[in-house]
C-alpha cells in the first residue's frame, strides 16, 4: 500500500502517484499508554516477504529473490497468498506460512495476476488481474485449493476515443469483507475527459447482490475486523503531486463513505509519506509504511498509530510495505 503517495507495490505498477496537502501529524517516541498485544506483521521489502512482532522484534525472512509484490495469510495462519513473478509471469500462489515448503499455482495464462486475498472461510481467492493487451484491470475469483478456473467480478472498460469516463480502467488491491462475500477494491481511471477521469477511488461491493458503496479519494484499504469500518490511503486531491496521509471511514452501499477521522493526516510541508495501512487484529491500531525526508535523504520504516490518531511509534527501519497483520 502508496514526495507521493505510495500506494503498494501493486498500483504503483498501474497508476500514477496522486497526494494532497494538508495538516502534518505530530509524532512522538512511544505509544501512548496503550499497547497492541503482541501478534505478527508481514511485511515486503524488495520483493520478498518478511514477518516481524508488532513490537518490532523477531525480524525473520520468508522469501529469497522470490519477485513477490504482494501477499496475506489465510485466516487460520497456515498459509500466505501471494503474488510473484516467476519465469517472466505474474500468477498468484499459495506457499506455507513458514516459508519452507512447495507452492501451489492458483493462476496461469499471461495476464498479470496480483494482490490475492482470502475469503473468511480461507475457501476462496479474490486477486487483480492486469490484461497484457488491454489497458484494463479487473477482480477474479478462484478456489484456493481447487482446480475451476478463476471467475470474472468485475468489467473494466476500455474507450480508446475518451468520450466516456476513461480510456482504460483499472480494479485493483482486492480486500476481502471478515464477514461477508463483499469486496473492497480501487478503482482507477485512466486518461479521458469523463467526470472520473484520472480518478482513485474505493469500491465496495457485494458479490451476491451487486450492491456498491464508493470511498472517494482512498486506496489500499484494511477492513476493522469487524467490518464497520475500512482504513487506507487518502488524498483529496489526485494532482496535487503532495504526500498522501491514512483516514478511517465508515462506509455504506450506496454512498461516497463517511470519514471518521485522520489516522495521519497529509502532510502540508511534504515531508512524510504514508503507505499500506493495515488493522490491527482486535481492532485498536493501525500499522503502515513510513519515509521522512531529510537534507540528507529519506528515512523509512514501519509505524504503529491508535485508530484514533493517537501518538505513533516507530517498531522497525527500513522501506518495508505493511501487507497483513495477525
Amino acid at each position: 500500500m502508496r514526495s507521493r503517495s505510495r500506494i503498494s507495490a501493486v498500483a504503483l505498477s498501474l497508476l500514477v502517484p496522486l497526494g494532497v496537502a494538508a495538516p502534518a501529524i505530530a509524532e512522538s517516541s512511544d505509544a501512548g499508554t496503550s499497547e497492541p498485544a503482541l501478534t505478527k506483521i508481514l511485511l515486503l521489502k524488495d520483493n520478498d516477504l518478511y514477518v516481524v512482532r508488532s513490537d518490532g522484534t523477531g525480524l525473520r525472512r520468508l522469501t529469497r529473490t522470490a519477485n513477490i509484490d504482494n501477499a496475506e495469510w489465510s485466516p487460520d495462519g497456515s498459509r500466505i497468498a501471494v503474488s510473484a513473478t516467476i519465469a517472466g509471469n505474474s500468477d498468484i500462489y499459495v506457499m506455507p506460512a513458514s516459508g519452507v515448503g512447495s507452492w501451489v499455482r492458483r493462476t496461469f495464462g499471461v495476464n498479470r495476476d496480483i494482490g490475492p486475498t482470502w475469503s473468511p472461510d480461507g475457501k476462496t481467492l479474490a486477486f487483480a488481474s492486469r490484461d497484457a493487451f488491454e489497458p484494463i484491470a479487473n477482480i477474479f475469483t478462484v478456489d484456493a485449493f481447487g482446480t475451476k478456473r478463476p471467475r470474472r467480478v468485475t468489467t473494466a472498460t476500455y474507450d480508446p476515443t475518451g468520450q466516456h469516463d476513461c480510456t482504460g480502467r483499472y480494479f485493483f488491491d482486492p480486500q476481502w469483507h471478515p464477514g461477508r462475500q463483499i469486496l473492497a477494491f480501487s478503482d482507477s481511471c485512466d486518461s479521458g475527459s469523463g467526470p472520473h477521469a484520472n480518478t482513485l477511488d474505493t469500491i465496495v461491493y457485494d458479490i451476491a447482490t451487486a450492491r456498491r458503496g464508493y470511498l472517494t479519494d482512498a486506496a489500499k484499504v484494511s477492513w476493522s475486523p469487524d467490518g464497520r469500518h475500512l482504513v487506507g490511503e487518502y488524498a483529496p486531491d489526485a494532482d496535487a503531486g503532495a504526500p498522501g496521509g491514512i483516514t478511517r471511514f465508515r462506509w455504506a452501499f450506496g454512498t461516497s463513505g463517511q470519514i471518521v477521522n485522520h489516522v495521519v493526516p497529509q502532510d502540508s510541508f511534504w515531508k512524510n509519506e504514508y503507505w499500506t495501512p493495515e488493522y490491527s487484529p482486535d481492532g485498536r491500531f493501525v500499522a503502515y509504511g513510513r519515509e521522512r525526508w531529510f537534507s540528507s535523504g529519506p528515512s523509512y520504516g514501519v509505524w504503529i498509530s491508535t485508530t484514533e490518531g493517537g501518538a505513533a511509534r516507530k517498531i522497525l527501519g527500513g522501506a518495508y510495505s505493511v501487507l497483513d497483520w495477525r
